[in-house]
Order: structure tokens, then sequence, then C-alpha cells
């Protein structure tokens, strides 16, 4: 061991050789080296130490923390979660050492990150969305088993089908509009109100016509019909009623006919229902139209050339019997996830009710149906997180180690709170444990270090 006297270098001494004194500057240089590399062999000692002993326990203590709080995260529901997350669990054993410690986090990694990205009332809505697209525009055009009078060529959905929140919006935005502009588009109902009115008015004006001598210079003022013009099922089954009443009475006037039309009799019964509605009204069209030119018998002097009914018969455009007045989507246009969510299981609910309604078909639609589950049946998060995905590489070693558990904290501790992709933060499974040290031993730079060569 080299002794450094006060007055080492003093005079010159001791820095070069012909200067004389003991130890020479090369020889201290030597044996400061040597013992630097002594205080280093001691020092990292002492760091891996603290590593085994502090640092490690630090990590153990965290990853134990975290695979406790997430474990408990995932499965919360109410206003957290949708649904819990029974996939993603942590099997790992809880650490002790640095292999356990490796193993435990590295599983918390792989589950973290898959519980994040689990199937989502977004992509939920993505699949209940495009089917209802599908569905619907397979039922508006449905006409072989008598459930539409004639296709809706009119009411498509020309929205691409949604891929992301924003496409998802404009999807149900639209269907919102054409299923509400299918349900009330013309029906055999208003056909059934516009032919009836016509109806009345052409056969008040027929009974007291009499330009050619139609009705002998005896115009009919008894036979009037007094109800009021159909504007409902109920006004119209009861003005086909009356037109019936006050039709066959006059088709059997005399001397208003030189006889009695005994071939245009109405045989349908009253009408109490749409379909009895729709069987009278055709009828006394028909009916009506051969009276009024019935000369044969005769019955009238001239035929009616005049009074001519104009009115479509029903059926002939009309889509649906009666307007679907009930299932009509009341929700909000989709600007948000919450806006859309609860548009999209409306319209899952309103269409699967119309297509079955048998009072604005002639048949309920069995085909078309939705298979896809409503939003938030089995969806985890509202939408996927894809911001704090853990990216550190699997721990191998002891900084490895500490480089993913630290990351992994401030990844979980971030996704708990994050409201996008949950509807509330949890605040309930808050990570205890403080992020883990520096690994000492890995730290120390390398080349700090002095060393004699040659």
């Amino acid at each position: 061991m080299t002794t450094i006297k006060i007055g080492f270098g003093e005079g010159g001494q001791n820095l070069v050789p012909v200067a004389g004194g003991d130890p020479t500057v090369a020889e201290t240089f030597r044996d400061v080296a040597d013992d630097f590399t002594v205080l280093r062999t001691q020092f990292i000692a002492l760091l891996t130490k603290l590593d085994s002993e502090l640092g490690l326990e630090e990590i153990v203590e965290l990853a134990n923390d975290i695979k406790a709080k997430y474990d408990a995260h995932r499965i919360l529901t109410g206003t957290v979660h949708e649904n819990a997350d029974s996939t993603n669990d942590v099997t790992a054993a809880d650490a002790t050492d640095l292999a356990t410690a490796n193993t435990l986090v590295n599983d918390i990694k792989a589950q973290l990150n898959a519980h994040n990205a689990e199937d989502s009332e977004l992509e939920e809505a993505f699949t209940l969305l495009n089917e209802i697209k599908v569905d619907f525009d397979a039922h508006r055009v449905l006409v072989g088993g008598s459930e539409h009078g004639t296709a809706d060529s009119t009411n498509d959905v020309t929205a691409a089908d949604a891929t992301d929140l924003a496409t998802a919006n404009t999807l149900a935005n639209d269907i919102k509009v054409q299923l509400n502009a299918h349900n009330a588009e013309a029906s055999e109902l208003e056909e059934a109100i516009v032919l009836l009115n016509d109806i009345k008015a052409i056969y008040e004006a027929h009974r007291v016509f009499d330009t050619g001598g139609q009705h002998n210079a005896n115009p009919d003022t008894t036979n009037v019909v007094t109800a009021a013009d159909a504007t409902d099922l109920a006004s119209a089954n009861t003005l086909a009623n009356d037109i019936k009443v006050q039709y066959e009475a006059h088709r059997q006037e005399t001397p208003d006919h030189t006889n009695a039309d005994s071939t245009n009799t109405i045989t349908a019964a009253n009408a109490t229902t749409f379909a009895t509605l729709k069987t009278l009204t055709t009828e006394l069209r028909l009916d009506y139209e051969a009276h009024r030119v019935l000369t044969a018998g005769p019955t009238h002097g001239a035929a009616d050339a005049t009074n001519v009914i104009t009115a479509v018969d029903v059926g002939t455009a009309g889509i649906h019997l009666v307007d679907d007045v009930t299932n009509v989507v009341t929700s909000a246009n989709a600007t948000t996830f919450a806006t859309l969510k609860t548009l999209s299981n409306e319209l899952r609910t309103d269409y699967e009710a119309h297509r079955v309604d048998t009072d604005s078909h002639g048949a309920a639609d069995a085909t078309n149906t939705v298979s896809a589950v409503a939003v938030g049946a089995a969806g985890i998060h509202q939408i996927d997180d894809t911001t704090n995905v853990v990216t550190s590489p699997d721990a191998t070693t002891r900084a490895t180690l500490s480089t993913l558990v630290n990351e992994i904290r401030a990844d979980y501790e971030a996704h708990r709170v994050d409201t996008t992709s949950h509807e509330a933060a949890d605040a309930t499974n808050v990570l205890s444990e403080p992020e883990a040290s520096t690994n000492y031993v890995d730290a120390l730079t390398p080349d700090a270090m002095v060393t004699i060569k040659g």
C-alpha cells in the first residue's frame, strides 16, 4: 500500500524518476487504481444487496398490488364496466422473488392489454347497426307473403356500414330517418280514405244526376250519405257502412230507375276492421261503377258518364295496411357514444316490433329478424382503450422488470380513470404502492473506473 506524504511532489520529487523521492507518481497512480478496483467491487456488492433486499422488495409489493387492484377493476360493473371481464384474469402467483416477479408482471401485462382491447359496446353497435341496415332494407321491399301491399322503393338506407364512432352515428341517424319514413309511408288505409271520400262525393252527385234522363226526371233526394268524410279507420268504417246503406236503397229506388238494379248488389259485410273495410270499399267502387252505366232492364234512361270514381283501388300503391304510428323512433340523433347507444337500441326494438306488426302488415315478416344483440349485452368497455397499452418488453432481468412494472403502474392508473372507455372512472381500485426504485447496479456507468494498461 503506497503512503503519500504531505510533501509529496515538492521540488519536483516523486514526479519523475530523476528527481528522486519514493513513491513515484507512477507507483502512486497504480496503487490508487488498484484501490478503486477494490472499492468498486465492494460498492457493486453493496448495490446488489440493496437491489435484492430493498429494490426487489419494492417491485414485489408493487406487482402484487397491481395484480389485486387490476383483478378487482376488471370485474367492476355498474358505472365503470357494462359487463364484468371474466376472461382476462391474472393467474400467476403472487411475487416473492425475481423469478416469480418476472412471471407475474409479464402476466399482468398480457391481461391488462387484453382487457383494454376486450369487446366493447361500440363494437356491438357496429354489428347491430350494420345488421339492422341489411334487415330493414330487405324488409321494406318484402311483398311475397303479403307483408306489404307494394314494395317501399323510396326509404333505402344509403349511409355506409359503421366502422368507427363517426360512421356509426351517421348510419344510426340514417336508419332512424328511413325507418320512420317507411312506417309512415302511404298506406292502404290512406288509399281507402281517399277512395271512400271520392265514392261519397261521386255517389252524391249521381243520385240526383238527370241531365240525360238517367233518373227519369226523378232525382233521388232520399238516400243521402250523411256520414262525415273519412279521416281515420273509425270514420272510414262509418262512412263505408253509410254509403253501403244508401247505395243499396238507391239502386232499388223507383221511379228514379225504370226498374230496380238487381245486379250490382253489395254483398260484403259491414266494415268493422281494416280488413273488412278494404273488402267493402273495393266492392262499393266496383258495384257503383257498374250501376251508374247500367241501362239494361231498363234501369237508367241513359248511362251516367259524368260521375266517375277516379281514386285508385285500395292496395294499388299503399305499402302498409295502416301507418305504423306505434313503433316510431323518438330517441335523439346520435352525436356521442352515449346517444349512439340509446338510439341503436331503440332502432333494434322499434324495427323488431314493426316487422311483426300485423296491424300495418298483411302478415308478419318472419324472415328479416335482427339476431345481433343489443348494445351493452356483452360489451365490457364503451370503446376500446387504445391509449394505455403496455409497450415495454417482457421482464427477464431486474432492470427490465423495473421498467415494465413501472409502465404497467402508469398505464393501469390511466386506464382505470379513462372515461372514454368507461362510463365513469374507477375511484376504488387505486394503487397504493409507489413506483419501483431504479436498479442501482445497472445504473452504475460501466466505464466510470480508472484502469492501468500496459
